[in-house]
């Protein structure tokens, strides 16, 4: 017997109570989740029959399971031994068998064993007393992982598995399409579908008696039937050699010549041209030969392709030097008409337009492109005139004056003035951050000359100087990094690449002297510019109408990337012949880069040929451009041409 008491701890619980006496506290036996406790606790309550507690130091954890149960130590005496009353003492539970023997005298001996279990494992059957695992696996009546994960690769190559059959499919219709099967609807439906056939085993020879019926339902003909019309026939057995005399006749029937029939042929045709004697096979002279046949001899040949690979070498070198010229033309035409300040310009077969207004753009039609009326061109990003202040966060050397009229709209008003000495700088701090990319200053030498300009950043707290890419607005064009400035007055513009995450800007100038030892150089209005994000724009031009459906068409494009782009990915050029209905896209060449444009600005030239075969015909020519990807790109002008 086993007495015992189950418990769930709650975590705060630190006494479990036992219903059962115990002659000791070592008759008590503690678990926590079927682990025996050796330590940490106390048993209350020995030798008292209403039992007692068992009081933990610690409370165990919620969720824990606490096992209380006697040890089932049993006292038993001699009396009991010798009278005969040992068996009443025990009762054998599961899995345990009592035996008791008595000798002459009537004492009793308890034998207590484990009894076998129907099913259950022997030590002798299982892996604990087998060396050899085969052995074991065979005792078992199991496979080794080996032999499972070979049995599952075998199966794949069968074309019926589970997944395939009616075991895993709800639907009855898909398992039998897995199967290949037909319902027994369908093949009913297709046995009553049959009783409109003809020849059915009702119909046919084994059924019926009647022959000449069943010729009829299969539609052949009898023996008999068979002889008579070919007796009836013209040409039969008859009729043929076998039983002709007239072999006139005969000949006539199989249409065939007789040999004097064929000599003769042979001999009138010796007024023929081409014959045996007068082809390769019976001449010696092979010049002849090809004559009579009107062939070229291989070496002919070989001269001919020669020439003709030449001719068309020949022929797209012309090529390529006519579109070079027509490229080397347009940027001609779009040079003089941005130098001249001409708007948008028609010319045969196509029209000239560098942007100097947007008389030649379909504004309506266009979408996000944004137009630089100073600098005649096209962007997908604006740039925005947005320090309205140098007073505050103003950063300076000494000796500048006035910096609070530097950007008050005024160009008359005086900003400050430079001495004749090194590292003098004027700027601006902000705690945003701020894409700047441009900036301009109004210049007023009163007795000096800037030299030696540079514009710094402020990004993550550095002071970084930017490569500036060119000056503007009439300005003498100077270095690149340290620019030298003469005596420009007026406004001068500085342009470099977007410094992203800008907290600030500030530019250095040194001023230098006139000859009268004066060094007074005088910045009266300064403006500070930031792009906006790059968005992607599309563009298209007005309509021009042709004299004729053109076949082909050209574009050149003055592009100046701002970033990195990948013409025909970043970008794209397209052309209509029927006013933007149809467009052709054109596969973009870049055909120069960092080439000089008026205005001082660096730029590609890109061409791009289109093929109107296949699209509907018309007469009303546009362009469009569009960038992609969010680069920052600027078209300058384009010229678009095409041929009729």
């Amino acid at each position: 017997m086993t007495l015992q008491h189950v418990y769930g701890a709650n975590g705060t619980a630190e006494s479990y109570a036992f219903s059962f006496p115990i002659d000791q506290e070592t008759d008590i036996q503690v678990l926590i989740d079927n682990v025996e406790q050796l330590s940490g606790f106390a048993v209350l309550g020995g030798a008292n029959p209403g039992g007692g507690a068992v009081v933990f130091l610690a409370p165990p954890a919620a969720g824990k399971t606490i096992l209380i149960r006697h040890r089932g130590r049993v006292a038993v005496s001699s009396a009991d031994a010798s009278s005969g009353y040992l068996a009443d003492k025990l009762a054998a539970g599961a899995g345990v068998s009592l035996s008791v023997a008595a000798d002459a005298d009537g004492r009793q001996t308890l034998t207590i064993a484990a009894s076998a279990v129907d099913g259950a494992l022997q030590a002798e059957q299982n892996l604990a007393d087998l060396t050899d695992k085969a052995a074991a696996r065979d005792t078992l009546g199991v496979f080794s992982t080996t032999q499972v994960t070979d049995a599952i690769t075998a199966s794949a190559a069968l074309d019926l598995k589970k997944a395939s059959n009616l075991s895993d499919l709800a639907s009855v219709e898909q398992g039998r399409i897995n199967l290949g099967v037909s319902s027994t609807t369908q093949v009913n439906d297709a046995i009553a579908a049959s009783a409109a056939l003809d020849v059915k085993k009702a119909q046919n020879l084994a059924d019926l008696a009647d022959k000449a019926l069943a010729r009829a339902n299969l539609g052949v003909y009898a023996k008999a039937e068979v002889y008579a019309k070919a007796e009836a026939d013209a040409a039969h057995a008859d009729r043929a050699l076998s039983n002709l005399t007239s072999a006139a006749s005969a000949r006539t029937n199989l249409d065939v010549l007789s040999s004097t029939q064929v000599n003769d042929a042979i001999a009138a045709s010796a007024a023929l041209d081409l014959k045996k004697a007068s082809n390769l096979a019976d001449l010696d002279d092979k010049a002849a030969a090809r004559a009579n046949l009107d062939v070229y001899a291989k070496g002919e040949y070989d001269t001919i392709y020669a020439d003709r690979i030449q001719v068309n070498n020949a022929i797209s070198s012309v090529t390529t030097q006519i579109d070079t010229l027509k490229t080397n033309l347009a940027m001609t035409i779009l040079r003089m008409i941005a130098n001249a300040g001409s708007s948008y310009m028609g010319m045969v077969a196509g029209w000239a337009d560098e942007f100097e207004d947007q008389t030649g753009i379909d504004t309506g039609g266009s979408t996000d492109q944004i137009y630089d009326s100073t600098n005649d061109y096209y962007s997908n990003v604006a740039e925005q005139n947005n320090i309205t202040a140098f007073a505050t966060g103003t950063t300076t050397t000494a000796n500048l004056t006035n910096l609070t009229q530097l950007h008050d709209g005024n160009t008359g008003s005086s900003g400050f003035t430079y001495i004749s000495a090194s590292g003098n700088y004027f700027g601006v701090t902000y705690a945003a951050n701020r894409p700047f990319s441009k900036l301009r200053f109004y210049h007023v030498s009163m007795n000096g000359r800037i030299k030696d300009f540079k514009v710094e950043a402020l990004v993550l707290g550095v002071w970084t100087k930017v490569s500036i890419t060119g000056w503007a607005d009439g300005a003498t064009v100077k270095s690149t990094d340290e620019a030298t400035c003469s005596n420009v007055n007026g406004w001068n513009t500085v342009t470099f690449p977007p410094v992203s995450g800008a907290n600030g800007i500030r530019v250095y100038c040194t001023s230098v002297p006139w000859s009268n030892g004066d060094s007074d150089t005088v910045i009266t209005e300064m403006e500070v510019f930031e792009t906006t994000a790059a968005t992607n724009m599309t563009m298209k031009s007005i309509a021009k109408t042709a004299d004729a459906a053109p076949t082909q068409g050209r574009v050149t494009l003055v592009v100046d990337p701002q970033v990195a782009v990948t013409y025909g990915t970043d970008n794209r050029i397209r052309m209509s012949r029927d006013g933007g209905t149809t467009w052709v896209t054109g596969t973009m060449v870049t055909e120069a880069v960092n080439l000089d444009f008026p205005g001082g600005h660096t730029v590609d030239v890109v061409t791009a040929a289109f093929d109107f075969t296949g699209t509907p015909s018309g007469t009303s020519m546009q362009v469009e451009w569009s960038t992609f990807n969010n680069k920052h790109q600027l078209l300058h002008a384009w010229y678009p041409e095409w041929k009729i």
